[in-house]
């Protein structure tokens, strides 16, 4: 393909990604929940303080944390947005972006122009692909540096320069989701002890990249992991607080949570349709006695193994513990989503599979292959579509920003022009959005802050919210006005759910000594307008 074509092409897909992703999450469409909310608070403290950050988000396992990374990466966003939470979302859009540039050129340059134009297109159209950036999750970036993972690999498995293996640690530390950077590193030692096998590393090469490298970036976390290991053994409340990832295995439900990764890449409306369809798909593909040397047959081979053996080497990962949680494995789908089509592009090129060698069977062939990638574009087009319409759409969900934005709004307007105190309900107890969204939104657009904001009145706010005594002022009177901010418990069959929490305790304490003035409803949000009796 002549670069005058290439090059227009490529920026076109690029675009299209970026319009796509930024047209629905406008008017700050998009979620802020308590794991934005703790990432914003504690950020701030680097992008708006200036105060160098040694951890970062605690981990699926109480009492071990992730590197600092994600905290420094989201503080780019923020800094540029002056504090805006939209800032997290661009770099995270952004982020994918990059990493799909990144995977189209090497197609391009490695196997075919036109593949890699195919892959970045279709990628931006593969929901789980555009659902890992549609609002900042530390999660996330998974799937970012797996995809250059995969692409670092088959380099250095095909051209046998070492420096591509030395790059491999510093793309697996940067992840702040720590159970899913396990899962890569392991594979990456794995792949590394082959590699010594094969000839093609040396072992002091592979100590040093594999042990010594990674182990300067993730001393403290495996330091915290050991601790907590050890008190969930022998201290019967620790065991209780993590029972859920160090008793027992779980082989059975990561069977079936892997089996729906390879539906997501086929026809993610059946699954075990899609299941069958994957399979048959890999079974062509190694059954398949085309000419293994055409045109980057090897880099897409060792794409392929090298996906498949993460594939592997996760599920026993995940299945030798029960901790895992839905988005430990998100990077998974967009890896074999992308085997899938390299796959079928090579069946197309090659048509010479082990079942159809006589050449009658050549037109069928053909006919077959685009019978299945129209099956599998049709699918995937129909839950893009889907899942894109719903996005679109306003929701009342209270963890969308807006929401939380227009619940300060009816707050500020109703205070009087004057200062209020403000007690916030939480599913989750601990109030870091609203902590962050006073100080962000409400400071900036009303100038002043509640006198107090927390989760309930004479809260300990050092306690999650890092310095808190710093982010008091400026603030009004105090005399008057408490408002309370309350979310549901949940959501049932998509019907908000007041009934799981019991929140008269907290109701009680928030409302003593005062007297009810109004109530109303922001989306699913109650608010209320309470005062403090006028002294005589």
């Amino acid at each position: 393909m002549n670069r005058k074509v290439f090059w227009p092409l490529f920026a076109l897909i690029l675009f299209f990604g970026l319009v796509l992703h930024l047209y629905p999450s406008q008017n700050y469409n998009f979620y802020f929940t308590i794991d934005q909310g703790d990432d914003a608070v504690r950020a701030r403290e680097f992008f708006d303080r200036g105060r160098l950050l040694t951890r970062g988000p605690e981990t699926g396992v109480q009492g071990v944390y992730s590197g600092p990374g994600w905290y420094y990466f989201i503080s780019i966003g923020y800094k540029l947005f002056d504090g805006d939470p939209y800032g997290a979302l661009v770099v995270m859009i952004l982020l994918n972006l990059a990493v799909t540039g990144v995977l189209v050129w090497w197609l391009a340059r490695r196997i075919s122009p036109g593949l890699g134009l195919l892959v970045g297109a279709a990628l931006q159209l593969f929901w789980p692909f555009y659902d890992s950036s549609r609002w900042a999750f530390s999660p996330f970036p998974l799937v970012a540096s797996s995809i250059a993972l995969m692409i670092v690999l088959s380099e250095w498995w095909n051209t046998k320069k070492n420096y591509w293996w030395g790059t491999i640690p510093v793309v697996v530390a940067l992840n702040a989701e720590l159970a899913g950077a396990v899962a890569l590193f392991i594979f990456y030692g794995v792949v590394g002890v082959i590699g010594v096998a094969r000839g093609k590393l040396e072992v002091k090469q592979f100590i040093l990249s594999a042990c010594l490298l990674p182990g300067l970036g993730i001393a403290l976390t495996v330091k915290q992991f050991a601790q907590v290991y050890l008190r969930t053994h022998t201290i019967p409340f620790v065991l209780n607080a993590n029972v859920g990832t160090f008793q027992g295995t779980n082989f059975l439900k990561m069977a079936q949570v892997f089996a729906q990764n390879t539906t997501e890449t086929t026809i993610p409306q059946i699954a075990w349709l899609g299941v069958l369809v994957f399979l048959g798909i890999l079974g062509l593909y190694w059954g398949n006695k085309g000419n293994r040397g055409s045109s980057g047959e090897e880099y897409t081979r060792a794409f392929i193994v090298f996906v498949f053996g993460l594939f592997v080497t996760s599920y026993l990962f995940f299945s030798s513990n029960r901790g895992f949680q839905d988005w430990h494995d998100v990077f998974l789908p967009p890896l074999l989503f992308v085997s899938v089509v390299l796959i079928l592009f090579s069946l197309w090129r090659e048509l010479k599979i082990r079942y159809y060698e006589v050449g009658g069977f050549s037109r069928y062939y053909k006919v077959g292959i685009i019978g299945i990638v129209g099956v599998i574009g049709v699918s995937q087009l129909m839950l893009f579509g889907d899942r894109y319409s719903q996005y679109l759409h306003p929701s009342d969900d209270p963890g969308i920003l807006i929401n939380q934005m227009k619940v300060l709004d009816w707050i500020y307007t109703h205070a009087d022009e004057n200062g209020f105190n403000e007690y916030t309900y939480v599913p989750t107890v601990e109030d870091d959005k609203y902590q962050y969204l006073f100080w962000w939104y409400g400071r900036k657009k009303y100038g002043y802050l509640p006198c107090e904001y927390s989760n309930a009145p004479k809260s300990i706010k050092y306690l999650y919210i890092p310095n808190s005594e710093e982010y008091k002022d400026p603030h009004l009177g105090c005399e008057y006005n408490v408002f309370l901010i309350i979310e549901p418990f949940g959501f049932t069959q998509g019907r908000p759910d007041w009934g799981k929490g019991d929140i008269s305790q907290w109701y009680e304490k928030a409302t003593a000594g005062t007297i009810s003035l109004e109530q109303s409803k922001v989306g699913e949000i109650k608010v209320e307008k309470r005062r403090y009796p006028s002294k005589i």
